[in-house]
């Protein structure tokens, strides 16, 4: 999965990139890819987000089962999708998440 996004560098503290996804009618997302290793540092967390992704959920009125699906391209661009729960059939590639938004598939990635 880490070699789906670009490399955050763990000697700084909590590391994070702003990645722009193009969604299907040409709209641009900014969402933040965060690696919040304060663990490192003498705390406890020691984990990879992608956060700000709020908007997007609501504005494509997504319900708990669809999926979001995130793609980078052959000239490294994101690309950002979803399928509805009905429209959806599970297959290799997919990365459930947390107890929340939990499908993720992953394609493209190097």
């Amino acid at each position: 999965m880490l070699s789906f996004f670009p490399r955050l560098d763990p000697s700084h503290y909590n590391p994070r990139c702003h990645l722009n996804f193009l969604d299907d009618g040409g709209t641009y997302w900014e969402f933040a890819f965060i690696y919040y290793n304060n663990k490192l540092f003498d705390g406890t967390r020691n984990e990879y987000r992608l956060t700000r992704m709020t908007k997007y959920i609501r504005q494509a009125n997504l319900v708990p089962g669809d999926e979001i699906i995130l793609v980078r391209d052959d000239d490294d661009r994101y690309r950002i999708t979803h399928k509805r729960k009905q429209q959806t059939e599970r297959t290799k590639g997919v990365l459930k998440l947390g107890t929340g938004w939990r499908v993720v598939e992953i394609q493209g990635g190097r």
